[in-house]
């Protein structure tokens, strides 16, 4: 009984993330102590002699003594103390897949649905201002769906576009015309939703996944290939009628990055990044090797030493924010999980194109170390690191990724 209704709460997490940053901790912090009882209870070791856990439990010790003694120990522990409850988040949904492999099915039928029923809601509010609740569109050029304020709609989805696809082509017979055709639709309508948001480093998400996916993942090239045909010709399309679209994507970017103007006077995304970055940097010179401790950022930024103009809880781009919060020795341990993703897929490209090896089919495992290198992509703005809703994201591909490889390793 405990089983299905923790299967349950699983199936349902893709919908929790559009209910809110309650409902998603909840189902996480509940699987959690699902996945801490099946590894320790159940004397499942093996899983700590894997070198991304242990690397996750020294990362772990880290910034809990990084926060202890930190300028404001308490308000730091905020973060660090329950971090570990992501590894156990993964580590529940490798468990629950290994107990019953129908539970992957499920997943997929309800991640979606979940993303059919939030791009519908999103073309629906674009065309009336309001979305089927009744929430008003907060911008005139970015779609934000059931997120109202929070204008985090281009990420939800791109973020979950590589995952839902692979589990499609896993789970539908893509021999049958039609079904090829429902999966290159549910593309077009993803990326669309994508390109109404408004979001241009959602779009930018977007684009590295399909074109790392047409590289290296055989299963889905072609229905990428076939949706990037149509999207190019839609897109010509929308930059006809809707001059907005341009304007947001193209010209606005233009603009705030001040590359139209003068080359010297160039902005890493825009004014107010800037200063974000700037006032990280000040905090990263003032304590390179263990920063300030987790969640710092947003209180000293309000001090002139490090306030060049601008304040936020983070400054936008995680590698800033783990160097001014946490130094170069946590900061460490992110850039080796980097470095960990982009040779195992360095390594596919030179087997598949260079040494052309005859390989057991890791579309799934390719497709999740896309998943995560999104997610810790050193090049773009990014969300707080620490904030329980962006590690949902994090840390889900990561459990589906743990399942595809205790399960070879057993093998």
């Amino acid at each position: 009984m405990l089983n299905i209704i923790l299967s349950f709460l699983f199936i349902l997490f893709p919908l929790s993330l559009v209910g809110g940053v309650f409902f998603s901790n909840s189902i996480i912090s509940i699987l959690a102590l699902y996945g801490l009882y099946q590894s320790l209870k159940k004397k499942n070791w093996f899983i700590y002699k894997d070198l991304i856990i242990k690397f996750f439990i020294f990362f772990y010790i880290y910034i809990l003594l990084r926060s202890l003694y930190s300028i404001d120990p308490f308000f730091s522990l905020e973060s660090s103390l329950t971090y570990i409850r992501y590894l156990f988040f993964a580590l529940a949904v490798f468990f629950l897949i290994k107990e019953n492999k129908k539970i992957l099915k499920y997943f997929t039928i309800s991640l979606s649905i979940v993303l059919l029923l939030v791009c519908l809601d999103s073309f629906y509010q674009y065309f009336f201002g309001v979305n089927i609740l009744g929430l008003p569109q907060q911008d005139p050029v970015r779609v934000s769906s059931f997120f109202g304020k929070e204008l985090v709609l281009g990420s939800f989805v791109s973020r979950l576009m590589p995952l839902s696809i692979i589990f499609l082509v896993i789970f539908l017979d893509t021999k049958k015309i039609l079904n090829k055709f429902l999966i290159v639709l549910f593309i077009i309508i993803l990326a669309t939703t994508v390109f109404i948001s408004g979001e241009r480093t959602a779009l930018f998400y977007f684009i590295l996944s399909t074109v790392i996916s047409i590289i290296l993942v055989t299963k889905v090239r072609i229905f990428y290939l076939s949706s990037i045909i149509i999207l190019i010709s839609f897109a010509i399309i929308a930059f006809t009628i809707n001059p907005n679209f341009k304007s947001r994507m193209i010209n606005e970017t233009i603009n705030q990055m001040n590359i139209s103007s003068n080359l010297q006077n160039v902005k890493v995304f825009s004014e107010h990044h800037e200063r974000l970055y700037s006032s990280a940097i000040k905090m990263f010179q003032h304590n390179p090797f263990f920063g300030h401790g987790p969640k710092t950022f947003r209180i000293l930024c309000k001090e002139p030493e490090f306030n060049p103009g601008a304040c936020s809880t983070h400054p936008h781009n995680t590698y800033l924010q783990s160097l001014a919060e946490i130094g170069i020795f946590g900061t460490f341990f992110i850039i080796l999980f980097l470095l960990y993703i982009s040779i195992n897929l360095i390594k596919k490209l030179i087997n598949t194109y260079f040494f052309r090896k005859v390989q057991i089919d890791d579309s799934l495992k390719i497709t999740l170390l896309i998943c995560m290198l999104i997610s810790i992509w050193p090049l773009s703005p990014s969300a707080n690191f620490f904030a329980s809703w962006i590690n949902g994201f994090y840390y889900l591909p990561l459990g589906f990724y743990f399942y595809e490889k205790f399960q070879n390793d057993s093998k």
